[in-house]
C-alpha cells in the first residue's frame, strides 16, 4: 500500500512539474516578447506551398503552408493582427521567387506550431525578376 501512494505522489508531483513548466515558458514568453508577439522580417525564396486540411468533417480547416529556403511558415488570418486575407497572400506567392515576409510568432516542434506570415514584399532576382500576376 505504501508503495502504491509512493507512485502516485510521484506521478502527480510529475504532472504538477511538467504544468509549471509549461506555464513557466508561457509566462517567460509573455514577459519577453518571445510568444505570439514575436515580430520579424525573413527574405527567403518560396521553394514550395501547399494546403493542409487539419481535422475532418464539420471541424476540419484549410492551413496554407509556405515552404522556404529559411524554413516553414503557416499563411492563417489572424483577429490580433487584423489580418483576413491569407487566401489572397497564399495566392500571390509564386514558387522560386524571394520575398520578405513580416511574421510574428515561434517555431515549436512539438506542438507543430509555425511563425505566421502578416504581410509579404516581392524582391526582384535574377531567377523572378518581375512580380507574378495574380489571376
Amino acid at each position: 500500500m505504501n508503495l502504491t501512494r509512493a507512485f502516485t505522489a510521484a506521478v502527480a508531483g510529475a504532472v504538477f512539474l511538467g504544468v509549471a513548466g509549461i506555464a513557466g515558458v508561457g509566462g517567460y514568453q509573455a514577459v519577453t516578447g518571445t510568444g505570439y508577439y514575436q515580430e520579424s522580417a525573413v527574405t527567403a525564396t518560396v521553394n514550395d506551398k501547399a494546403i493542409q486540411i487539419q481535422g475532418s468533417g464539420k471541424n476540419s480547416q484549410s492551413v496554407y503552408m509556405i515552404y522556404t529556403t529559411k524554413g516553414v511558415f503557416t499563411d492563417s488570418d489572424s483577429l490580433v493582427k487584423g489580418k483576413f486575407n491569407s487566401s489572397d497572400v497564399y495566392n500571390a506567392l509564386e514558387k522560386g521567387c524571394t520575398y520578405t515576409f513580416n511574421v510574428h510568432g515561434w517555431r515549436n516542434h512539438f506542438f507543430s506550431m509555425y511563425k505566421n506570415i502578416d504581410s509579404q514584399t516581392f524582391v526582384p532576382t535574377k531567377a523572378c525578376p518581375v512580380a507574378p500576376k495574380i489571376g
